[in-house]
């Protein structure tokens, strides 16, 4: 999934367009109506707020499991987002990176670690 983000990111797709583009490819989900709004979700929402990178992979989580299991999966994603990059917050995680496509490769890592542990029958999708 990080090659996919990585190549989203590069061909001028947003933080969350790239991550919904990448999981859809990953794990054979169909993300389309997400796709075609995905530009609400623009870097910290236009307000510098949370990360609009980790929030589709919040929803991606919510897509692929059931709400008890995406309760456990959200905390220990945000956990370790915020371990490994120090906020979630998208000024504070863009002052700290040149742009955001190491957070982005960060986050698809995260997501993908995730959800291959939760239902390793994912890693077989193209």
């Amino acid at each position: 999934m990080k090659e996919k983000t990585a190549y989203y990111c590069q061909n001028g797709y947003g933080c969350a367009g790239s991550i919904f583009r990448a999981a859809q490819e990953s794990f054979g989900i169909d993300l389309s109506p997400y796709l075609s709004n995905s530009a609400v979700l623009c870097p910290g929402f236009g307000i510098g707020s949370l990360c609009s990178a980790l929030v589709a992979c919040l929803l991606v989580l919510g897509i692929l499991f059931a709400e008890d299991d995406v309760k456990r999966l959200r905390v220990v994603f945000l956990s370790e987002i915020s371990a490994r990059c120090g906020s979630l917050n998208c000024c504070q995680l863009s002052a700290r990176s040149a742009d955001c496509g190491g957070i982005l490769l960060i986050a698809a890592e995260v997501v993908e670690e995730l959800v291959l542990r939760e239902n390793p029958s994912l890693a077989s999708m193209p």
